[in-house]
């Protein structure tokens, strides 16, 4: 199944509104492996948990591209308690604060997920949490990832490694948002295994997405600026 969505990405007339493309960087894997420990700048993925950037393998290609980050485990080696794998990464929002703090700015996330299927105890949900914070970034060397606002998407896929799924989800911004913190997860939802013994069998993430655009009730006060087209998935997608 084919299809496209088109989002309106205008600019304020009162405020200087850069949208229309993802303000993620390196959404789809291509550039840089991932760093350990929680962020502290902006613009890179990080994460405790163990993942890593690969090419095709599993009998599973990038949605695009040559890259996409597999997640391996929930935890350091031997970790039993743990049941998420997160990968983050942090995403400075300064340059629309005028538009924030008018409480009408809309953040749309959205990534591309696929895995393997091994037996009945192969892990099945994949999720997108965006985490919005109010100080500046190095508070999260004392306080950690713990967003005082967040939102979180799920997805359950299905057994075809042939086709990636797509989950997505658009929420207004609180007015004090400085800075947001992307993570993407996957989870163990069928069996917790002990971390370093096939946590994940083959669990992969692309193309992942941020944008930024006035919320729809603004529309009064906007000039037409342009549209923004999210791609069409190969073969049979999925929206949540």
């Amino acid at each position: 199944m084919k299809w496209s969505m088109l989002l309106c990405s205008c600019c304020v007339a009162a405020l200087s509104v850069p949208a229309g493309a993802t303000i993620l960087a390196n959404g789809g894997f291509e550039e840089a492996d991932c760093a350990q420990g929680i962020p502290t700048a902006f613009g890179y993925w990080t994460g405790n948990d163990i993942a890593e950037v690969v090419g095709p393998e599993n009998g599973i290609r990038p949605f695009e591209g040559t890259r996409m980050l597999r997640f391996i485990t929930t935890g350091g080696i031997g970790n039993a308690t743990t049941v998420t794998s997160n990968i983050n990464q942090a995403v400075d929002l300064s340059p629309w604060g005028s538009l924030i703090e008018t409480g009408r700015a809309e953040l749309i996330v959205s990534g591309w997920f696929n895995r393997i299927h091994v037996d009945d105890w192969t892990d099945t949900l994949f999720g997108i949490e965006v985490g919005a914070y109010a100080g500046s970034i190095e508070d999260l060397a004392s306080t950690g990832l713990n967003p005082p606002y967040s939102r979180t998407v799920w997805l359950e896929t299905d057994r075809a490694p042939d086709t990636w799924e797509l989950v997505g989800k658009k929420f207004v911004l609180p007015d004090w948002t400085r800075f947001v913190v992307v993570e993407i997860m996957a989870h163990e939802n069928m069996y917790n295994d002990i971390a370093g013994q096939g946590e994940f069998h083959g669990h992969y993430a692309d193309m992942i997405s941020l944008e930024i655009v006035p919320e729809p009730g603004t529309l009064l006060l906007l000039a037409l600026g342009g549209l923004s087209v999210l791609r069409a998935a190969p073969g049979r997608s999925r929206v949540r």
